[in-house]
């Protein structure tokens, strides 16, 4: 009997897949509904999410052990003939060379068109270009050009002043606007209208977009003790992000140069400095040879020197003959 009660027992413990199976399904509607919640979730942020643009270059820090014409980037110590890899990474990465790199190419101002829920950024493929005269590095704001036809855009969407504010500007001419003058230039070719498109206008702080792309940017030695390094960098714009890498090492190369000429116009003041005090030395010898010139009655020094040689031979010549005479008496 207690065998029986046992196993029993056992076959209650025991899991049956069907059951659990017609379980789930009675509960279909919930899973059917988390699916679609969280696939509707997912394809939210991926659409209005904006694709990411990977750009690499391979360069080359120029050594003496390097072939000169491969050379992207030319920084050599020629004190200990020798270079720093990780030093060179550092200054690569460095602010002031970011805060250059971004002033040239324009990066802080943004372009973008909505494609459903994601803003492409355009940069360079922009259709217009627009200028704030009198703007700061560190301000920023933002507003939408719409084109309505012919050389005629219509501005709004302000993020400074009157937000719903909207103003008419002709192409090319400067128009007030609550963040001032505002000049609308067409960057497509004479005689070509404008698509009928908005388009967000954007100025970021420059400290902004500095830290920005410093932490897009990627420099990885690309073997152990080579002077081969790879640069990475990733934008939502393909042409901006090799614009950086392009203009980030001619800035550097520009860098090094200036720091060759520094040493050079250094070492050419010391020169001349030295020189200055040589002058001065030989100014002051000059003079005092002049001096005994005048002292000496217009003779130089080497006259003077031979008058008293010889002077000084007929002093002895003249002792000689008054002591001859004194030595014969005293014999």
């Amino acid at each position: 009997m207690k065998t029986t009660h046992y196993n029993q027992l056992q076959k209650d413990k025991s899991i049956n897949v069907l059951d659990v199976l017609a379980h789930l399904l009675y509960h279909w509607k919930w899973f059917a509904l988390s699916i679609l919640v969280f696939g509707s979730y997912y394809y939210y942020q991926y659409a209005k999410s904006p694709f990411i643009y990977r750009s690499a270059e391979t360069i080359i820090i120029k050594t003496p052990m390097n072939t000169p014409r491969t050379a992207r980037i030319s920084r050599t110590n020629e004190a200990y003939n020798s270079i720093s890899v990780a030093s060179e990474i550092l200054q690569l990465k460095s602010k002031e060379l970011m805060r250059q790199t971004v002033t040239r190419i324009g990066a802080e101002m943004s372009y973008s068109v909505a494609a459903g829920l994601r803003r492409n950024e355009l940069y360079t493929a922009s259709p217009i270009k627009v200028s704030v005269p009198h703007t700061k590095p560190e301000d920023s704001f933002s507003f939408t050009v719409t084109p309505v036809g012919g050389t005629a855009v219509l501005l709004s969407n302000w993020s400074h002043g009157e937000a719903t504010l909207e103003v008419k500007a002709t192409l090319g001419k400067p128009v007030n606007t609550p963040l001032g003058q505002v000049t609308v230039q067409s960057a497509l070719t004479p005689g070509k209208a404008l698509p009928e498109q908005e388009i967000k206008v954007e100025k970021f702080a420059l400290e902004r977009m500095v830290n920005y792309f410093i932490s897009t940017i990627t420099i990885t030695q690309m073997e152990e003790d080579a002077s081969l390094l790879q640069v990475v960098a990733e934008d939502t714009n393909p042409l901006r992000a090799t614009a950086l890498i392009g203009e980030m090492i001619n800035v550097y190369n520009e860098v090094a140069l200036q720091d060759k000429n520094q040493i050079g116009v250094n070492t050419a003041n010391f020169i001349r400095e030295r020189l200055a005090i040589i002058e001065q030395e030989l100014g002051s010898v000059e003079s005092n040879i002049e001096n005994l010139r005048t002292q000496n009655q217009g003779m130089d020094a080497s006259t003077v020197g031979t008058a008293y040689f010889e002077d000084s031979r007929l002093y002895q010549a003249e002792r000689s003959k008054v002591e001859k005479p004194i030595s014969t008496l005293r014999r």
